[in-house]
């Protein structure tokens, strides 16, 4: 699967937008298709998502944790993976991502990149399709 950078992303309880370097730093993979494997992040994995630079949605359901058994070596260095199961991608109106975005908290307080792009999103009506041309126009 190729992911069209640059991307928004909500992956581990953290929000960001990525032009490829973070998900290189993280080793994102995509096995198949249907699945993306990573450098665990949190231990608890939550479903997330990504938006392409087109517009396209793609879901992200954690379907496990591959070598955990390297667990204690962690503090040399992170080698357990988390799998994920990866949808199709597809549109979403900005109503819905209000609503995905409705629980995200910035992890820095003073970087609120969360808190600016749902002000950003209040400039759209709920039923508008989230493209391209609505990403280009976000001053980040």
């Amino acid at each position: 699967m190729k992911i069209n950078f640059p991307i928004i992303s909500y992956l581990d309880n953290i929000f960001s937008v990525d032009k490829g370097q973070g998900f290189k730093a993280i080793r994102v993979s995509f096995p198949d298709k249907n699945t993306m494997v990573c450098m665990e992040c949190e231990r608890n994995s939550v479903p997330g998502w990504i938006i392409e630079s087109s517009g396209n949605f793609i879901e992200l359901k954690p379907s496990g944790k591959k070598r955990e058994w390297t667990r204690p070596l962690s503090f040399l260095t992170n080698m357990v993976l988390s799998q994920y199961v990866v949808s199709e991608g597809r549109s979403i109106t900005v109503g819905e991502l209000k609503m995905r975005m409705k629980s995200i908290k910035d992890k820095f307080p003073e970087a609120p990149l969360a808190e600016d792009f749902r002000i950003f999103l209040d400039k759209y009506n709920n039923d508008v399709v989230v493209s391209e041309n609505i990403l280009l126009d976000w001053p980040i």
